[in-house]
């Protein structure tokens, strides 16, 4: 008897899931799939477009060489000889505070020369490894790094980071749900400055970041190659009705069985999907909060800067009180991404901290991004090219009530056979986490 095992959502969490699971049957014939996408387009916020021969991209820029999950699937794609690595300049990253670019530190020395911070604030971090250990799970980051280094390097380091990485807030977002090794450092070492000595001494390759020739876009068409006819897209999702023996999928088009069933869509799609089917899974999915992110690409002419752009670009505090959450230097961090003789720049705008920026409209977040731009390197000129992407909820908030909804999500979810949930809301944010999961989720099939 076939079966089919059907994926709703052809973001990087669910091409990934097809292309394993593709792999784990390969010699069954007796098995179907189909991945549903409602865009005309496959990668979610994973896209890269072009413009006078330059490349921005809409969502992640690159990721990071730690994952074996990630390069192997690189590898067995062919894609290998695609991946370029960051240039040496992209290590010199910025924090602005008071009008002011600060080189962010990557070492003791480098540190002690941040200007930011007073020299009892700086020799309070070295108090460090001496803090009494925490004793659970139940802190903010705010409340963990201010603890263990003091009110300054939340301020100045651990806020900045937050926003540039889940455009939240550190006092909101829990330190084991969102940074899981730097709280599991705590716990088994005492100290997080001790825990990366030890990573350090225990022979770990320190990881770097790395992108592809033609971007990001490289691995979502190499994965959407490899989905073949399995992949329908324009074709949206509207109800998942459970049955005894399968799932009813209905669409805009048509109505399928399915006898395995993965939702790789945002926590509110999924939630919205299997409403009737289960009250307290649907609230609970839907409770999970998201940030809202507008990216707005800028390209210049180097000579339209009275100071050139310098390294990976700048991240901002939120005790800043700005809108815009960071700026990158696309073409600094990676070859490729513009002429010799210009800049691509990526400002990243919005989070929790301004909620307006997904109800901008586009002029508006040009107009912020090169007022931005214009304070930090003076502009003579204005951009060659421009790209705007909105996205309203874009990036899941892992908060303090996050664990709790957790718990009730996988409860409710244990009372139905073969349904499962696989997105950027669960165990994980960055793309190397979504290859990860899909992977683990692959292995778990049993149809």
């Amino acid at each position: 008897m076939n079966k089919n095992i059907v994926i709703i959502g052809g973001g990087i969490s669910g091409l990934c899931l097809l292309y394993f699971l593709k792999k784990k049957y390969a010699g069954r014939g007796d098995i179907r799939f189909i991945l549903f996408e409602k865009n005309a387009y496959l990668g979610g916020n994973i896209r890269t477009l072009s413009d006078h021969g330059a490349l921005f991209e809409c969502g992640p820029n690159g990721f990071l060489n730690n994952q074996p999950a990630m390069l192997d699937l690189i590898k067995e794609l062919g894609i290998t000889g695609e991946m370029i690595s960051a240039n040496l300049q992209a290590k010199k990253r910025f924090v602005l505070v008071k009008e002011n670019l600060y080189l962010f530190p990557s070492n003791p020395a480098a540190f002690l020369k941040f200007k930011p911070m007073s020299l009892i604030e700086k020799l309070r971090v070295f108090f460090e490894p001496f803090v009494k250990k925490g004793g659970g799970s139940d802190e903010t980051i705010h409340q963990f790094v201010r603890r263990r280094f003091g009110l300054a390097v939340v301020k100045y380091l651990a806020d900045p980071m937050v926003s540039g990485i889940y455009g939240g807030n550190s006092e909101f977002l829990n330190i084991q749900s969102a940074f899981p090794k730097v709280y599991e450092m705590e716990q088994q070492f005492g100290s997080v400055i001790r825990g990366m000595m030890a990573s350090r001494g225990s022979g770990v390759i320190k990881s770097g970041l790395h992108s592809f020739r033609g971007g990001m876009q490289c691995l979502i068409h190499a994965l959407s190659t490899a989905g073949g006819d399995s992949i329908r897209v324009n074709e949206p999702v509207r109800e998942v009705i459970p049955a005894d023996r399968f799932y009813l999928v209905v669409t805009d088009k048509d109505k399928y069985t399915a006898d395995e069933l993965y939702i790789t869509a945002p926590s509110f799609v999924a939630g919205r999907l299997l409403e009737k089917s289960n009250a307290d899974l649907a609230q609970a999915l839907m409770a999970i909060e998201y940030a809202p992110i507008a990216v707005v690409g800028l390209l210049f002419d180097k000579s339209a800067f009275l100071r050139v752009p310098e390294g990976f670009g700048y991240l901002i505090p939120s005790s800043e009180n700005k809108k815009v959450l960071g700026v990158l230097a696309e073409s600094n961090i990676f070859d490729g991404r513009a002429g010799s003789s210009q800049m691509m720049l990526r400002i990243m705008i919005g989070g929790v901290r301004n909620f307006e920026c997904s109800q901008m409209s586009q002029e508006q977040l040009v107009e912020l991004a090169l007022r931005e731009l214009n304070d930090r390197f003076g502009l003579v000129e204005g951009p060659l090219a421009r790209f705007v992407c909105v996205y309203p909820r874009a990036i899941p908030q892992y908060e303090m009530q996050y664990p709790a909804l957790k718990n009730r999500i996988k409860s409710a979810l244990a009372s139905f056979k073969r349904l499962h949930l696989l997105s950027n809301y669960l165990d994980g944010v960055s793309t190397n986490d979504c290859v990860k999961n899909a992977q683990v989720a692959a292995s778990r099939s049993d149809v």
